[in-house]
């Protein structure tokens, strides 16, 4: 799905835009930044992981050890721009000095990238904690790939809705490609594709059909900047292309009538009536499949504008 990776480059954009705010803030003081960032942080891992991390600052003021707590399942969570060993191990021994019963795991988020390797010290106990739950936004972006569609729109909703400058241009995109995919499919509310067998005109059917993939194709539909919904346009294209041309072959009487008429049933072969009728209905369950497809797309769209 297109706007699945386009999502998650937008999330990686977002998340280095952050990141250079913050380096270069530390040194300088600038700690407003970085306290913004601890509910940022907080939550991003809420949506990815299902946790409910809160600020400990909502709990009391000058909470020890840790800046976002999830009471429910005992997770603590340290967020830091501080490099090194020394702020971990620290982090880890003031827990197990302050937060026994509070909290069972550990993590310590690093809003700089973190080293490659950590030489922990005296790690063990009622809190758990390892190498492995020191992070960083490498590893958000790690866990957001892994992640389904829904979690990936969620988490860049998020993302866009903190940083709306960073966005705005993606986001009159997002508007222009939803406006274009819905006037594509305005141009399948068409009779012939939902009409009940009996209301139907062999005529008016046939020619519907070659209108509608005249029209999809005039727009550039199958082009659509979304690699999704320009293949189940291509999809529906082709079906409509090769309907009329079975139909003009199987039933050569249709060459015959002049265009814009109802020819009466008598005028057509014993059975041809109903067949023909049959045959172009045929072309609905596959073209609803895609309809239903672009929707979905439609839809995640929407969730990411909201």
């Amino acid at each position: 799905m297109l706007l699945r990776q386009t999502s998650i480059d937008e999330i990686r954009l977002g998340l280095a835009v952050l990141q250079g705010y913050i380096r270069p803030g530390g040194p300088l003081n600038l700690t407003d930044i970085n306290i913004h960032a601890e509910d940022f942080v907080g939550e991003v891992l809420n949506l990815l992981y299902d946790w409910n991390l809160i600020n400990t600052n909502s709990v009391k003021a000058n909470y020890p050890c840790i800046d976002l707590l999830d009471k429910n399942k005992y997770i603590g969570v340290q967020v830091t721009t501080e490099q090194g060993v020394k702020k971990v191990n620290k982090t880890y021994s003031c827990c197990t000095n302050e937060l026994v019963g509070t909290i069972t795991q550990l993590y310590v988020f690093s809003l700089i990238p973190k080293q490659n390797s950590y030489a922990l010290k005296n790690i063990g106990g009622t809190i758990s904690f390892s190498k492995n739950e020191i992070l960083d936004f490498d590893d958000v972006l790690r866990k957001v790939k892994g992640s389904s569609d829904e979690k990936v729109i969620e988490v860049h909703k998020y993302i866009a809705n903190q940083m709306p400058a960073v966005f705005a241009n993606s986001r009159s995109k997002k508007q222009a490609l939803r406006q274009e995919i819905a006037s594509c499919l305005n141009m399948l509310n068409r009779e012939v594709l939902k009409a009940p067998e009996r209301f139907e005109q062999p005529m008016q059917m046939i020619e519907a059909i070659k209108e509608i993939r005249i029209d999809l194709q005039k727009v550039g539909a199958s082009r659509i900047a979304s690699e999704t919904v320009a293949a189940e346009f291509q999809k529906i294209t082709e079906e409509l292309r090769q309907c009329y041309y079975k139909i003009m072959d199987e039933f050569p009487c249709f060459a015959d009538f002049p265009r814009g008429t109802n020819p009466p049933y008598n005028q057509f072969k014993a059975g041809d009536y109903e067949r023909s009728i049959q045959r172009m209905m045929e072309i609905r369950h596959p073209i609803n499949a895609s309809i239903a497809a672009i929707e979905v797309e439609l839809k995640a769209i929407d969730t990411a504008l909201a």
